[in-house]
């Protein structure tokens, strides 16, 4: 990053908390985003639109530029001038170089000029012809990101309005006048470029002794061709088109000769042949890395409501050292636990565990770590040989391992069951006969037969 692009974001930052400051005294910080966003959103697709319209007008007046408008076509200077900005206006010319079109009174200089309008003045006629009468700036910014939006169909339901937000007027025409002297259309003004842990891997020499990690699940844009024979493959070439087993090979490398990794994955990866998956899992299982598959419930997280699962990994299963005592030797062996029972429902979409329902995924994972107490449960645990895995073809789904719950049995006789059911619906619809001829009364009290 040179020196001009920390000082502009330096400046930007700046500028950021100062507008949050003005609005500080009368607004919920967490509705601060929504203000401020929105008028950096106009400012930066009016900055976008300016820059185009700027390019097209040297193109308009290039004479080896195809789309050149030859001045001597036009009987005088004021019909060619005319021509141009008519041209500048073309919508066509703005989408083809994907920048989104903004209305004249949708523009930023226009915004800033009319935000200090007083109210009831007339601003413009619209297409029916009727008189635009100035309300207040809330109503003015809403209208300008209400145009854009019917101008770009791809924003629709984007865009959030700051009038419900109630925010004075010169309060807004403050922050208007706060980011009118910054530029969001000079492309150098990106900030620090996002590492790629698989182009660019940034800590090639790193070996963790614990890694705890929650990649994006199934990311499917992330191959590039100088990943074709990367060392971090070393239990097969992930599919191009997930990058579920490349984040786990990558974080598998960068581990230490004793080190552990909890991984949390899409429940797929547990069972997908797509790809090579299958084998790579294979290759997993046979060289004795995987330690323990949790299969968790769905709605469990905030911003996905598919049930996921956690990959307990560990290079040495032999010898794994804890803080305080030594494991057992757990080789040829992996623990499953199948979670998705647990939880209740903290609200209507999302799940969460008890403190209770945490611990017992816990002790359970570390009893069978030291063997202290641990036994099989089924429905919940089992812990399976390398064997037992072969037989389900290196599935890892810890449902095809744990088995159902046992169901206790019933010792009432069925004949004595249903004698008793069949009583009691005769009773029950016995009662809601009653309940009818009941509600058929009050009506005709009523006068309603």
């Amino acid at each position: 990053m040179n020196n001009l692009e920390q000082q502009y974001l330096n400046e930007l930052d700046a500028k950021l908390w100062k507008s949050a400051d003005k609005l500080r005294s009368n607004m919920d910080a967490a509705n601060y985003k929504h203000v401020i966003l929105s008028l950096i959103f106009l400012k930066y697709v009016s900055d976008a639109f300016l820059a185009r319209q700027q390019s097209i007008q040297q193109q308009l007046t290039d004479p080896d530029h195809l789309y050149y408008l030859d001045p001597s076509f036009y009987d005088s200077e004021d019909e060619y001038q005319q021509a141009l900005a008519n041209e500048l206006e073309q919508l066509d010319y703005y989408t083809e170089e994907n920048v989104f079109w903004v209305p004249k009174t949708a523009r930023w200089d226009e915004l800033k000029a009319k935000a200090t309008t007083p109210v009831g003045t007339v601003l413009w006629q619209n297409e029916k012809g009727e008189e635009v009468k100035m309300r207040n700036v809330s109503w003015l910014v809403d209208l300008a990101l209400e145009t854009i939006e019917k101008s770009n169909p791809k924003l629709k339901n984007i865009l959030s309005r700051i009038s419900q937000y109630q925010v004075e007027d010169h309060r807004l025409i403050d922050l208007i006048s706060l980011f009118s002297d910054t530029s969001f259309a000079n492309p150098e003004y990106q900030g620090k470029k996002h590492a790629d842990s698989f182009t660019e891997d940034q800590h090639p020499d790193l070996r963790a002794d614990f890694v705890m990690a929650n990649p994006p699940f199934n990311l499917k844009e992330w191959w590039h061709k100088s990943l074709e024979n990367d060392a971090r493959w070393q239990y097969g070439t992930p599919p191009e088109g997930n990058a579920n087993f490349a984040w786990m090979q990558h974080m598998l490398y960068h581990l230490a000769p004793m080190g552990s990794i909890a991984l949390l994955l899409a429940n797929g990866s547990m069972s997908s042949n797509t790809g090579g998956e299958g084998e790579i899992r294979k290759r997993l299982i046979e060289e004795d890395v995987v330690e323990c598959m949790v299969a968790l419930p769905g709605q469990l997280f905030t911003n996905t409501q598919i049930p996921a699962c956690i990959w307990f990994l560990s290079k040495d299963k032999k010898n794994g050292v804890s803080f305080d005592k030594k494991k057992r030797n757990r080789s040829g062996e992996v623990l499953f636990i199948d979670a998705r029972q647990l939880g209740y429902m903290k609200d209507r979409v999302l799940r969460d565990f008890t403190e209770a329902d945490s611990q017992k995924i816990v002790q359970t994972f570390h009893n069978w770590q030291y063997g202290e107490d641990y036994q099989n449960e089924a429905g919940f645990c089992y812990s399976a040989t390398l064997a037992d895995i072969q037989k389900q073809n290196y599935i890892l789904t810890p449902g095809r391992y744990v088995g159902a719950v046992a169901q206790e049995k019933d010792s009432e006789p069925f004949a004595e069951k249903m004698q008793k059911l069949t009583a009691l619906l005769n009773q029950q619809m016995a009662e809601g006969e009653r309940l009818n001829a009941e509600i058929k009364m009050n009506l005709a009290g009523l006068g309603y037969e």
